[in-house]
């Protein structure tokens, strides 16, 4: 730790490296998938609205703009929420991994007789001192090797069994958690999702749901700070450079802990996965060629996650999506301390979307309002058959050329609530 200290001299100032400006052709194609998904966000406003509207009515017991909270309310629709939700989450979901079926054998015919005979041809020349037929030392052969090869997947199953069993223990909140918040998420508003990622070693996802328990946040936002006093925007008196410091503390005193490495389940919220408008069908994302992924990020957030300083080159968001009043974020959370309410740490946000293109193979980063990439173009860090990393799951599954989402449980009660 004290070798970390001495290589991020706080008194050393270098001159800020100059970021190169991206080209015109680049900032063309960062342009143009920010108008793309904002297009489909459009496209998909009166769903998103329904499911805005279906979350309050389980709140509140009613959608009816005639009703109010101060007249009596049974809500019949939270009940049905809880009761469903219980029926259907599994308490203790077990992964299963098995061996997948196919054609072993070339020379036996898969008959038991057949096998017996074989074995007993070879038992009967070993007893007289004679070579066995060709035929039945083959069969016998191809079957002591298929036995062999099929006992060894059988524990590759099981070591995936445990492997994954282990990795939905290790994040925080606990997979089953969500899994259980995610079935309740479905019932009222018709869909959810399932993201898999994959945490390599000095690598942060941005998931906001995602957790796994180690330091690398910790050290990512370490790095952000050390940077902000080399570059001069954090001073000697400012309340940054005492959270360095303590931070740094508490990095002696920690043991040697190794970053963890493996697999990430995030459940993104219903209306933050946005789907091309040419998809027929939410499971698969039939017919869509690509599908974007909507997070709110501070700046912070954003530099310790991709290493990208967007500074106020970026259209500025409040958490329910609203442009927000363009106060420097960055100023209004540490330097005006006494006027900044709860409210104001929401303010500020960058809107950043993960765009999985299935035509192009890659997968963009961009933030609104900011004209280059947040990360380099490139392939998905998992590769899926499927392509996408994104699974929906929806319960009350229709056909309908001009509908994507299904109605919810709660847009079908809510006449009986009512």
């Amino acid at each position: 730790m004290a070798e970390f200290e001495e290589q991020m001299d706080l008194t050393e100032t270098p001159e800020k490296e100059e970021i190169p400006e991206p080209t015109q052709r680049r900032q063309a194609l960062v342009s143009k998938l920010q108008s793309q998904v904002k297009s489909a966000k459009k496209f998909h406003e009166k769903s998103f609205k329904q499911m805005k509207n279906d979350m309050d009515a389980v709140l509140h017991g009613f959608s009816d703009t005639g009703w109010d909270e101060e007249k009596y309310i049974a809500n019949i629709l939270q009940r049905h929420v809880h009761q469903r939700t219980a029926a259907l989450y599994a308490k203790n979901p077990k992964p299963v991994a098995s061996r997948r079926k196919r054609m072993d054998y070339q020379v036996w015919d898969e008959d038991p007789i057949t096998l017996a005979k074989a074995y007993s041809e070879i038992s009967a020349a070993q007893q007289n001192n004679v070579p066995p037929s060709p035929q039945s030392a083959q069969l016998v052969q191809e079957f002591e090797t298929v036995k062999s090869t099929r006992k060894q997947l059988d524990k590759v199953s099981k070591s995936l069994e445990l492997l994954f069993d282990y990795y939905m223990n290790e994040q925080r909140p606990t997979f089953k958690s969500q899994m259980k918040a995610m079935v309740r998420r479905i019932i009222t508003t018709s869909v959810g999702y399932v993201k898999v990622g994959y945490q390599r070693e000095m690598d942060r996802m941005p998931e906001i749901s995602a957790k796994m328990s180690d330091i690398q946040t910790q050290i990512d936002h370490l790095r952000r700070l050390t940077e902000g006093v080399k570059e001069g925007d954090i001073t000697e008196d400012s309340p940054e450079m005492e959270e360095l410091l303590l931070s740094l503390q508490a990095l002696e005193e920690e043991p040697l802990v190794t970053i963890q490495e493996g697999l990430l389940f995030d459940f993104p919220e219903c209306d933050s996965i946005i789907v091309d408008p040419m998809c027929r069908q939410l499971r698969g994302f039939v017919g869509a060629t690509w599908v974007a992924h909507e997070m709110y990020l501070s700046s912070e957030e954003v530099n310790e996650i991709y290493g990208v300083d967007i500074e106020k080159d970026y259209l500025q968001y409040d958490l329910k999506g609203r442009v927000s009043s363009g106060k420097d974020h960055y100023n209004m959370i540490f330097e005006n301390h006494e006027g900044m309410n709860a409210e104001d740490m929401r303010e500020g946000l960058a809107l950043v979307w993960e765009i999985y293109d299935k035509s192009a193979g890659l997968m963009y980063v961009v933030c609104d309002g900011h004209k280059d990439f947040l990360r380099e173009p490139t392939a998905p860090p998992i590769r899926l058959e499927t392509f996408w990393p994104l699974f929906a799951i929806t319960f009350n599954e229709i056909e309908h050329k001009d509908l994507l989402y299904p109605p919810s449980d709660i847009k079908l009660l809510a006449p009986m609530q009512h």
